[in-house]
């Protein structure tokens, strides 16, 4: 990973987009970049477009891989792919005609990641990879890492999806033996450098934000992208699932 930093830094440098508030930062976009480039998949579905950073760069990961990007039509887009086509409804809305060995499922939008494990397996895909795979107690979605951690999942809205949440008796550490269960694989990419505290201002310590250990140690050049960025870690993962869906 640490000697394909300089490849990475080169091809970032090119970004078209040098402001991404609320996009995604260096520590995620590595992340991703990496992981792309060892799976290289023929067909890449992006879920989360927001301002198109994250496009630009599977583009140049993957660029011989069709790309299917998911936003709604209020995304603030910068940067739109001429090869990519474009959809505003929902991944878990719109049917797939895609080879489920080959392609790679990315998930940076903010929703339910364990209901989008659930998708995917029962459409029959096998390669995913979340963004904003945030720890217990913080971010806006339930994340796989919250799952793992044993946090709960939240309830479903609506007076419907309330009652049966009560019925079924959807407990503590239910999503995560389904994780367990049903992925092969859980990775999540360590990050570059660690800062002292974290996105939300607080010690960064391993017993409240298990982490991998970092690629490098100490504190590192100020002027380090990674270290200016180190508090936007996201703890992104790659998942493979055991089996398609039958």
């Amino acid at each position: 990973m640490k000697e394909r930093i300089p490849q990475f830094l080169a091809l970032f440098a090119e970004r078209p987009i040098k402001e991404a508030r609320g996009g995604k930062r260096a520590p995620e976009l590595f992340a991703t970049w990496l992981m792309v480039q060892t799976l290289r998949p023929a067909h890449i579905v992006e879920s989360g477009v927001f301002g198109g950073l994250g496009t630009w760069l599977l583009e140049r990961a993957a660029p011989e891989a069709r790309l299917y990007c998911i936003d709604s039509a209020a995304a603030p887009r910068v940067y739109r792919s001429p090869h990519a086509e474009y959809f505003t409804r929902d991944f878990a809305e719109l049917e797939w005609s895609l080879p489920r060995e080959n392609t790679l499922l990315f998930f940076d939008d903010r929703a339910d990641a364990v209901a989008r494990v659930r998708e995917a397996e029962r459409r029959g895909f096998i390669h995913l990879v979340f963004g904003e795979n945030y720890p217990a107690g913080h971010g806006e979605s339930y994340s796989l890492k919250k799952a793992l951690m044993g946090e709960a999942a939240p309830a479903p809205r609506g007076v419907v999806g309330r009652a049966w949440h009560a019925i079924s008796g959807s407990r503590l550490g239910d999503a995560a033996r389904y994780l367990e269960a049903s992925l092969e694989t859980y990775f999540e990419f360590p990050p570059p450098r660690v800062a002292p505290t974290t996105l939300w201002g607080e010690p960064w310590t391993d017993e409240r934000y298990p982490t991998p250990p970092p690629l490098f140690e100490g504190p590192g050049d100020p002027d380090d992208l990674f270290v200016t960025e180190a508090q936007a870690y996201t703890w992104t993962c790659y998942a493979r699932l055991k089996r398609s869906a039958t």
